[in-house]
């Protein structure tokens, strides 16, 4: 609830509801209002169609599930408990984004020296930096350009015709698998299939580094992203993502090459580059015309092992909060419904601990 020193105007669009909180409790009510078996209902009686809306007469024909008040403001507390629970773990992402992103920083500029400790900032130890066209790094790293050490391949234009949402063929790698963020993902909402027939050469390898070289978002999210394929199952590589092929083993950890891509320098300039306007396109030429640093093999295997590390605890976290939306959204619709009732779930609760305390 907001400070009461707080005020706030209901405009015309909005509707206050006075509760008689003798009998409703407010967090119950919202909760009801919001489930979607009273959503569904009110979205029967709503009108308009660019602009759907329901006046506060037909929404007070809308009917809501209520138990008794004790039942409600039980229900309320165990939501409120897993609300409380996701809140945390979100701000906990958050946080572990934001180391993520320092240590990537730090990596990527400072790295790491033979103690397997980062290097002290250039300004602290201006004698174990130089200058560069990336601005200082550290005296053992080399600047190259993306293309002395790589070559891209473009993928196949598979015939569209042929994409399905259906899992009868290998996966398709569009450019809506680039997580803006960096990474893969692959859900039912973005993933297509190909049902037809396909060439040994476009299956992509595990391990393959691949790039996005057209971005349909207004503000290039991922144009240029880069990410590293770790999926278990078999995916196509499809037209307009390009693929490195390092030209020398010993050179680059991919995982490291990946996130040096990635880096702000490299993409804002294949953005600044890019042809089109709604659309905006790459080419393996101006990638190839990126400067990145490129410290020793050694070197980039441990800052490496470093990232993944980071990204298994981000991982996890958010798979937690996965599960606790799921839970939550299943626990409303059979709190808010009376499939089942919140009365035996905390007495439940309690036995236990009661028998601990005896």
């Amino acid at each position: 609830m907001p400070p009461v020193s707080e005020q706030f105007v209901v405009v015309a669009d909005c509707i206050r509801l006075r509760l008689d909180e003798s009998r409703f409790d407010p967090g119950f009510v919202v909760r009801s209002i919001n489930s979607p078996y009273t959503r569904r209902e009110a979205e029967k009686k709503a009108i308009g169609s660019t602009r759907v809306r329901i006046n506060l007469s037909v929404l007070k024909t809308v009917g809501c599930l209520a138990p008794e008040l004790s039942e409600q403001q039980a229900i309320t507390r165990v939501l409120d408990t897993l609300d409380t629970a996701i809140r945390e773990t979100e701000t906990l992402i958050d946080k572990l984004k934001a180391v993520k992103q320092g240590l990537l920083h730090d990596l990527l500029t400072r790295g790491i020296d033979a103690n397997g400790q980062l290097r002290p900032p250039q300004s602290e130890a201006p004698q174990l930096y130089k200058e560069s066209p990336l601005g200082w790094i550290p005296r053992e790293w080399d600047v190259v350009r993306v293309g002395e050490d790589v070559d891209i391949e473009h993928g196949f234009a598979f015939p569209g015709h042929q994409f399905t949402d259906k899992e009868v063929g290998p996966a398709l790698l569009v450019p809506g698998n680039f997580h803006r963020e960096g990474g893969l993902y692959f859900t039912p909402e973005n993933t297509k299939y190909f049902s037809g027939k396909y060439l040994q050469q476009y299956v992509l390898s595990h391990g393959d580094v691949l790039v996005v070289m057209t971005d349909l978002s207004p503000m290039t999210l991922i144009l240029g992203r880069t990410a590293v394929l770790t999926e278990n199952f078999k995916v196509l590589h499809n037209q307009r993502i390009g693929k490195f092929r390092f030209k020398k083993d010993g050179l680059w950890n991919s995982a490291f090459f990946a996130e040096a891509l990635n880096q702000d320098a490299v993409r804002l300039k294949v953005i600044a580059e890019a042809t089109g306007t709604t659309v905006r396109h790459t080419s393996p030429s101006r990638i190839k015309s990126c400067h990145v640093a490129r410290p020793k093999l050694q070197e980039q295997n441990i800052a490496a092992q470093q990232i993944a590390t980071a990204d298994a605890r981000l991982k996890l976290e958010e798979a937690n909060l996965l599960k606790q939306r799921q839970t939550k959204s299943g626990l409303m619709d059979d709190l808010l419904t009376g499939r089942v009732r919140v009365t035996p779930l905390l007495e439940s609760a309690q036995q236990p601990a009661a028998q601990t305390g005896a």
